[in-house]
């Protein structure tokens, strides 16, 4: 017996070969062929939840429209859908992160290299065991996540607003916190993962208003993103945003001092981060070094891990690429602009070992 109400399951995939529709479910790896374009009148019927015996009643050939949703329906392609407003319980998205998506980043990583190794002949045996190759399978996963991306997507600007309308910001003289955490800064425009009183992803750009911005800082937030072209976009909406003779404050790990505590076999400068990071697991200087360099992260860390390692050279060149100048190398909490000296607001830019700072403090003017 049918359910009152079917729609069409995210995880569905529509393909076309050899004359013929084929429908594929992610949620059962079951698939239906037809060479009736019916089909996808049917299916087109299902964009939105509807009654299947109401959809084949109206359709012009109710008995062959009915046995294909109950065809589609069987291999998942259509699912249940419910008919009421029933209250969903609120979750906090973030939660789920570590519980779908790190565990579903190392499969990816695991899949990625067992299709590098297999032959023709085991992708063969899969075929004929399920009915469903490889290549259709993958198309069926990369569905279900571009269809979860464009949901998600959707819903990004209206959540921009909604908090930009509650923090109700002047339209010029900002200064913007990038990568706040739980320290905010008064006065400051604080922006982070939620639930900050700005919450968004760096990569969907700074919700501002060209040359709207006095001064931006970040601390401990540029390493975390791909270089060059994450680290690229996020300087480039920092200079977008920043008023002519704006300022930026740029806190990142000290790679140049790493470096040099290496190659001297610095014990104290490697083991002293212990006192700041004790959960630092250092087993040789090798591992400290690269680990703070952003080498070798687990693929389902995702923003925790270091991406990439500055010094002043390489900092100051994407600064340049960007177009900002009178780039200078700074000291904890030593700025020519008084509203910059906010270095307190982060642990990870006071820590030190003997004064020797783990940061490398940079400023740059628009």
């Amino acid at each position: 017996m049918l359910p009152r109400t079917l729609a069409i399951s995210l995880h569905t995939v529509i393909q076309f070969a050899d004359g013929a529709i084929w429908v594929h479910s992610a949620d059962t790896d079951q698939s239906l062929s037809s060479s009736d374009s019916g089909l996808l009148q049917v299916l087109a019927a299902f964009r939105t939840p509807a009654d299947p015996e109401v959809v084949a009643r109206e359709s012009a050939r109710p008995a062959v429209a009915l046995q294909q949703i109950v065809e589609l329906t069987a291999i998942g392609a259509l699912v249940g859908a419910a008919a009421s407003d029933a209250e969903v319980p609120e979750i906090e998205p973030g939660r789920l992160v570590p519980q779908y998506m790190s565990p579903l980043a190392a499969s990816l990583d695991s899949l990625a290299g067992a299709l590098g190794a297999i032959g023709p002949t085991v992708a063969q045996a899969i075929r004929e065991e399920s009915g469903v190759g490889l290549e259709a399978r993958l198309i069926a996963i990369t569905s279900g996540l571009v269809a979860l991306q464009q949901v998600i997507g959707s819903r990004i600007p209206g959540w921009i607003d909604q908090q930009l309308r509650r923090l109700d910001l002047p339209e010029r003289g900002l200064s913007v916190h990038v990568g706040a955490g739980s320290s905010h800064l008064e006065g400051w425009v604080n922006v982070d993962l939620w639930p900050a009183p700005l919450s968004l992803d760096f990569r969907w750009g700074l919700p501002f208003a060209a040359g709207s911005t006095d001064r931006v800082y970040l601390s401990h937030v540029l390493e975390h993103a791909y270089y060059p072209n994450e680290a690229l976009q996020l300087l480039r909406e920092i200079h977008r945003v920043l008023r002519p003779g704006g300022r930026v404050r740029i806190v990142v790990p000290d790679i140049e001092a790493c470096i040099a505590a290496y190659c001297a076999n610095d014990r104290r400068f490697i083991e002293g981060r212990r006192e700041h990071w004790p959960d630092w697991n250092i087993r040789t200087r090798m591992e400290s070094f690269l680990g703070f360099a952003g080498v070798g992260p687990h693929p389902g860390m995702f923003g925790e891990t270091h991406k990439w390692g500055y010094d002043f050279e390489t900092l100051a060149h994407v600064l340049t690429q960007v177009g900002f100048v009178d780039i200078r190398r700074c000291g904890y909490q030593a700025s020519t602009d008084l509203a910059l000296r906010v270095d307190h607001a982060s642990a990870w830019a006071g820590a030190n070992v003997d004064g020797s700072y783990y940061s490398l403090f940079v400023e740059a003017q628009r």
